[in-house]
């Protein structure tokens, strides 16, 4: 990160203590625990060294990936599995500095790093900008949570930023996290793993009952990280966004691969991935 970025991530981080906001949150209502960060000792038993862990010594990190036989990650992030501020522009300047630090480790891997960006979502504009400037610097796709904080993501606001992402051959990444707040807060730390797998569940029937594939049959979509079995549906739109013939769709689930969702007319394509 180069010195005026991390000048200005220091006043951000002044500017939330000030606040008295506290991210993450580790105990009570509304928690969220991450696997973060390096410095607990977790990290520092993991095979990989510190400096690959945080990608601050890309060298080791692509020693790491050639002996596992990895030529190419996508980079999800931790910290910000969950909403970041209430303020739309902290948030967005946030979003702002890590899509630029994985762009500049994207550059250093010349190419073998690539990751998926984080937008502000609650400001597509602001969020279409964003997306064309990833794009460029190695974005390889698109982070979403399951809710756009309040906001389903069938909500027809939103579908410029998807046409957008389906022209820049962006996926969208639909990832476990917390994505909405009313609902994290209703779930204490101790059980937090509900708060952010339940978006992911609505999100997945929120487009699916939506206008967007008909819509927008350019998308493509992925519900990843659930470690659920999300049903898998050969979803064909009609003219009349009833499924193809009328017919309940054929209903498939998987623990492992991705299941794709198609239509043979069309490229929209939707999958669920889970761990085993």
């Amino acid at each position: 990160m180069r010195f005026d970025e991390r000048h200005r991530f220091r006043k951000i981080q002044r500017r939330m203590a000030h606040r008295g906001e506290t991210y993450p949150k580790l105990v009570g209502k509304g928690g969220t625990i991450f696997r973060t960060p390096t410095l607990m000792e977790a990290a520092s038993l993991k095979r990989e060294s510190i400096g690959a862990q945080e990608m601050t010594d890309i060298d080791a990190r692509l020693r790491d990936m050639d002996k596992v036989k990895i030529d190419t990650q996508v980079v999800f992030p931790s910290l910000f599995l969950t909403t970041t501020a209430e303020d739309l522009r902290l948030e967005a300047a946030l979003l702002r500095a890590y899509n630029s630090f994985l762009g500049e480790c994207s550059a250093a891997s010349k190419g073998r790093i690539r990751f998926a960006a984080l937008v502000p979502i609650r400001d597509v504009d602001a969020s279409i900008k964003e997306l064309k400037r990833a794009a460029k610097i190695g974005a390889a796709a698109v982070m979403l949570h399951g809710m756009a904080w309040d906001k389903l993501l069938g909500d027809e606001s939103l579908f410029p930023f998807y046409e957008e992402a389906a022209n820049l051959n962006l996926p969208i990444c639909v990832h476990l996290g917390w994505g909405c707040p009313a609902m994290t807060d209703i779930f204490d730390a101790s059980t937090n793993f509900y708060s952010a797998i339940l978006p992911v569940t609505i999100g997945f029937h929120s487009i699916l009952t939506s206008s967007c594939l008909r819509e927008h049959s350019q998308s493509q979509i992925r519900l990843l990280g659930s470690g659920m079995r999300l049903g898998a549906l050969s979803y064909s739109t009609s003219e009349n966004g009833t499924t193809g013939g009328g017919e309940k769709p054929e209903t498939r689930s998987s623990t492992s691969k991705p299941v794709g969702f198609s239509s043979p007319a069309k490229r929209t394509r939707i999958s669920t991935v889970s761990p085993r």
